[in-house]
């Protein structure tokens, strides 16, 4: 939640282009379809009632999405990097009062690094969720030879 939030308020909301780019649209697209499946899942499940199909799609609708919303999102700090290097925004320069620099850009950068590997354990993490909740085997299955 907390790379959505970055993205959403830090970005999208403080550059007027990221909000008129065709991948800000993409990427409100894909967040909406994982959260209309996964809010009434929820719900349901506070409830103690399971729907089969709605279970299904819970745990089957990230794998195009996720890794879909990784790389949009992606690219949202990517542009962003070189907006927030053109206006300086968020950045602080020496000499001030505190004596104490930021490069706001520099830190996109690091995030883009931080969302690869964030990334990545979210998908394992949801791929042994989907092993968990709809059943199937972890084990290797060995062929006889002939």
């Amino acid at each position: 939640m907390m790379g959505r939030n970055l993205i959403l308020f830090l970005l999208v909301l403080q550059e007027p282009r990221l909000q008129l780019s065709s991948v800000c649209w993409l990427l409100f697209t894909v967040w909406s379809s994982v959260e209309v499946i996964r809010y009434p899942f929820y719900l349901l499940q506070l409830l103690n009632i399971k729907i089969n199909i709605l279970t299904w799609l819970r745990y089957t609708v990230w794998i195009p999405l996720y890794p879909l919303g990784i790389l949009v999102e992606g690219a949202i700090v990517f542009k962003s990097i070189s907006y927030f290097t053109e206006t300086g925004f968020f950045s602080v320069s020496l000499p001030n009062s505190v004596n104490f620099a930021f490069y706001f850009p520099y830190f996109l950068m690091f995030h883009l690094l931080l969302m690869a590997l964030g990334g990545s354990n979210n998908l394992k993490h949801m791929y042994y969720q989907r092993k968990k909740q709809l059943g199937g085997s972890t084990r290797t299955v060995k062929h006889k030879s002939s």
